[in-house]
């Protein structure tokens, strides 16, 4: 397995815990867009992205634009099956996202750099 920090996993949990919490508690406008857009732009992208293992700057770019096209795929799969609503779109997004989270957490193993620089020498 490669090694890799639980960083990435843990932004899109929290990405995905505030949104969520934001649409809950019901909080008004301008506040409840702080909390979803990061998540929109960015949330099922980089849950989904780093299981392709690309380097920094292309995975980067391609979770933002999957996160986007999954935002607009789900959304109108909704529209089409008659089905929309925004809250709904939202837990299919964060589902989505929890899944990818999860598989990038028992994908990799998560060793201190100092135990594994003594198991090499």
């Amino acid at each position: 397995m490669i090694r890799r920090l639980a960083t990435l996993p843990l932004i899109v949990l929290a990405l995905a815990g505030a949104a969520g919490s934001a649409v809950i508690l019901g909080l008004g406008n301008p506040i409840r867009s702080l909390f979803v857009l990061p998540f929109l732009l960015g949330g099922p992208g980089l849950a989904l992205v780093p299981l392709m293992r690309l380097d920094l700057l292309p995975g980067l770019t391609l979770a933002v634009g999957l996160s986007l096209a999954l935002d607009a795929l789900v959304s109108t799969t909704m529209i089409y099956a008659n089905v929309w609503s925004p809250e709904a779109t939202l837990a299919v997004l964060i589902l989505v996202s929890l899944v990818g989270a999860t598989a990038q957490l028992l994908t990799t193993s998560f060793e201190p750099d100092g135990l594994a620089a003594e198991e090499g020498s």
